[in-house]
């Protein structure tokens, strides 16, 4: 149920989750902070809300990736 809305670009990527509105992406990304999982800022893509994902660390391996999708379940 998860697409890239855009190929990635520098370490920005950018996602959707089918059927998800901006109360499901902000309450997500609350919840990942208050976890202390990840730091996700949700935002808008051509007026869809959508999941934003921001690689800083050159390094950051595809396990925190996938444990940060894992919580969309």
């Amino acid at each position: 149920d998860v697409s890239l809305v855009h190929q990635p670009q520098l370490g920005v990527v950018l996602f959707r989750r089918a059927g998800w509105a901006a109360e499901q992406w902000a309450a997500w990304a609350q919840q990942l902070l208050a976890d202390g999982v990840a730091f996700v800022a949700p935002t808008n893509w051509k007026g869809e809300p959508v999941g934003r994902l921001v690689f800083l660390h050159p390094h950051t391996s595809r396990g925190v990736v996938d444990e940060v999708l894992a919580t969309l379940a």
